[in-house]
């Protein structure tokens, strides 16, 4: 009887290394194909600075309507070419500021030139301020 039960802990552990390589595998595949892809559709002729606003956001939509529009604004004003990235956490524990801006980073690194971290709640009101 034991040695049935060590043999089904083995063969068990033996599946699951197989199906985590397989699952590595493929997934290592996907990603650098979209990483190809990204990078060829990501290359742009001109010279401008492209810009990544990394909102980290939860609960908090009203603030969220009021802050784009206001950004909208306010770098249009500027003549920056940017993209606002909404870093929604959709789970009930903690807000994790800090890890949202590590995805948004990771997710954006590749396709803008320069971040800016941004609280949905703080809107530039001075023009002279420079993104």
């Amino acid at each position: 009887m034991e040695i049935t039960w060590k043999k089904l802990q083995l063969n068990g552990l033996l599946i699951c290394i197989f199906i985590t390589f397989i699952f590595t595998f493929l997934m290592s595949s996907i990603l650098i194909n979209s990483d190809k892809l990204m990078t060829k559709i990501g290359r742009r002729n001109d010279n401008t600075k492209k810009l990544a606003i990394l909102v980290p956001f939860r609960d908090r939509f009203e603030e969220l309507l009021s802050f784009v529009s206001h950004m909208k604004k306010f770098l249009d004003k500027q003549n920056i070419d940017y993209h606002i990235f909404v870093l929604n956490q959709i789970d009930r524990y903690r807000f994790n500021r800090a890890s949202l801006i590590n995805v948004g980073f990771i997710y954006t690194k590749k396709n803008f030139d320069y971040i800016a971290m941004h609280d949905v709640d703080l809107l530039p009101i001075n023009d002279n301020l420079s993104y």
